[in-house]
């Protein structure tokens, strides 16, 4: 982490502030580390982190958000990922979307590369810097991605759940609407795919792209039960977001037999 861009760090020494908080874990990664194509897998996951830090790093922040410098706090070991969204003053609608769009092209980004994670975002009181990471919004995003997140999704914790509702009660066309999805277990998480939308060619490209990451998911754990539901649940989320097309991505979907899990839009509640 880098100090100077590190907004948590001030003259009067570590003090916790009111946060957004992500935490996101790489599912696989022993194995990712220590296959016979390790080597490639680094390449490839470095990649896919290095092109997603300009949307969550300090450092690259400011580019897109100019008027809010030294905005994120950004820590990575091994295969967990913390981020940290300091709260200036009162939350306002659109920092949570603006906070869930980032974590959204993070997931997204990593995931094209063949990379899936899950994790847990909270709102509260938390302290980050290159020797520590501390608070009970840290701990609740944690247990998040622990406990409830369980496939490759990233979940909204009570603390986060709590504010959206509450916002969502100012209008049900709210922004959180563009990267929340709530699923069938009443959970709330990020609509990652939804940071496809750009152009023709990307999306096509990036779909096909996620389509044969998860094919191959599938493929490798055919054998293992309790690793192959995980990997069910993205390929009912990619038809789901597929069938939000009126079928004009038919082919672009994943063929899995008996396989039925319908996600509900937020905007739906």
């Amino acid at each position: 982490m880098d100090i100077s861009n590190n907004p948590y760090i001030t003259t009067d020494g570590p003090k916790m502030k009111r946060s957004i908080v992500a935490f996101v874990d790489i599912l696989g990664y022993k194995s990712i580390c220590t296959e016979k194509c390790a080597e490639e897998n680094l390449k490839k996951i470095h990649r896919a982190l290095a092109q997603s830090r300009e949307y969550v790093d300090p450092k690259h922040d400011t580019f897109y958000n100019p008027d809010r410098k030294d905005s994120f706090a950004f820590s990575a070991h091994s295969d967990s990922i913390i981020i940290g969204y300091p709260i200036l003053h009162n939350l306002r609608k659109k920092e949570p979307s603006e906070t869930f769009k980032k974590i959204a092209r993070l997931q997204m980004n990593l995931a094209l590369e063949g990379f899936f994670i899950r994790g847990g975002i909270s709102i509260g009181e938390i302290y980050m810097d290159n020797i520590i990471v501390f608070g009970p919004a840290f701990i609740e995003a944690y247990e998040a991605e622990k406990n409830t997140a369980s496939v490759p999704r990233i979940v909204l914790a009570d603390s986060a759940r709590t504010v959206i509702n509450n916002q969502m009660g100012y209008s049900a066309a709210s922004l959180h609407n563009t990267y929340l999805r709530k699923d069938v277990d009443d959970t709330y998480f990020i609509h990652y795919l939804d940071a496809l939308i750009t152009s023709k060619e990307y999306f096509d490209n990036g779909l096909t792209l996620h389509k044969t990451a998860i094919e191959n998911k599938l493929k490798l754990h055919k054998n293992d039960p309790s690793v192959l539901n995980k990997y069910r649940w993205s390929a009912g989320y990619h038809n789901y977001y597929c069938n939000s097309y009126h079928n004009i991505c038919d082919t672009m979907k994943v063929n899995v037999e008996d396989y039925s899990a319908p996600i509900r839009m937020v905007a739906e509640q």
